[in-house]
């Protein structure tokens, strides 16, 4: 009896095996983003049968199925996938005694840091970010993109938690080792400048800021085709706010109301980014629209609701807060 289950066993892991190989080939030729999330969907399913749940093609497929997860808004399983291909990244490369699993490591603990620091788990991210980091210069040296993403994304953080000299530094490294390597206008800088144009704006320095808000634009328009992409988005969105900060209320709005459009195009009316820029358009016209302002203040709070319910593990509350002030403000 012990055979015939082992044996059973056996074909079972065999069979799940060319299974999970066959999906590896369909995801590259998956058509829509809903069959390539099934088929992904199914590797990771298959995969947890393969060498009893702790292979290389488990941690691979967590890696694939954690994106899945968070763009259905399951951030806490994101974060649960991306630690579970860690642990067992880590546990191979212990076995192999030669390091042969610091890269995969490296591109998991970048990606937890990433998902903490969307769910305002900023120490845990850092500490993430920073082990990719050291990971990254040892493998590959501080001339390498993987190196110039973590600094990038380090930047980003330092910049939130008003570490703005380090923020500056950072980021400052990232740009430089992406023209080395990618040219002037590599589409990798554009984010780059937006953190450095809302870094200099806290430090109250206009022309900084304006002067990278501008970079960066320029920078998505020569690298893209059409101005309704994400990228022209977020580099409107980022000039527009250090516009008001100019009072250019008009010339804000406009571009946030382009923004808004994009958005809503991309991804419908219950996307953070969408309710982020409506919140602009409302601190356009708070001025001399206060009802209508409040009105969309009031919109963009129950988007945030929204999100947040929809979303395991994500805490919207410092932007709730936000608002919350704001509607405060304009009824006092």
């Amino acid at each position: 009896m012990a055979d015939i289950t082992k044996k059973i066993n056996t074909n079972k892991q065999i069979c799940s095996l060319v299974l999970y190989r066959i999906l590896s080939v369909l995801t590259k030729y998956a058509r829509t983003k809903q069959s390539k999330e099934a088929i992904i969907k199914a590797k990771f399913e298959t995969a947890k049968i393969v060498d009893c749940g702790n292979s290389q093609s488990l941690a691979k497929t967590c890696m694939e199925y954690a994106p899945v997860q968070r763009e259905k808004g399951n951030i806490e399983a994101s974060k649960a996938l991306s630690i579970k291909a860690l642990d067992i990244y880590m546990a191979l490369n212990k076995e192999s005694n030669d390091d042969s699993f610091l890269k995969e490591i490296a591109i998991c603990l970048k990606q937890a840091g990433n998902y903490f620091w969307e769910t305002n788990e900023l120490e845990i991210s850092e500490a993430y970010y920073n082990q990719a980091l050291d990971i990254n210069l040892k493998l590959f040296g501080e001339h390498d993109k993987n190196t110039a993403k973590v600094y990038r994304n380090l930047g980003r953080l330092y910049y939130e938690t008003n570490r703005l000299e380090k923020a500056i530094e950072t980021l400052n490294l990232s740009m430089k080792i992406f023209r080395d390597i990618d040219g002037y206008d590599s589409l990798e800088v554009a984010p780059v400048c937006i953190n450095l144009s809302k870094t200099y704006l806290a430090l109250k320095d206009v022309n900084k800021a304006n002067e990278f808000a501008d970079l960066a634009i320029e920078i998505t328009v020569n690298n893209t085709k059409f101005n309704d992409n994400e990228f022209i988005a977020n580099a409107w969105n980022n000039k527009g706010i250090i516009l008001q900060e100019q009072k250019m209320f008009k010339d804000a709005l406009e571009l946030h109301l382009k923004s808004h459009e994009i958005y809503k195009t991309l991804y419908g009316n219950k996307h953070l980014k969408y309710a982020k820029t409506k919140k602009m358009i409302a601190d356009c016209i708070r001025h001399k629209y206060p009802e209508a302002a409040d009105f969309l203040y009031l919109q963009t709070l129950e988007i945030y609701k929204t999100i947040e319910s929809k979303n395991k593990g994500l805490s919207l509350e410092r932007y709730k807060k936000c608002i919350m002030e704001k509607i405060k403000n304009l009824n006092n």
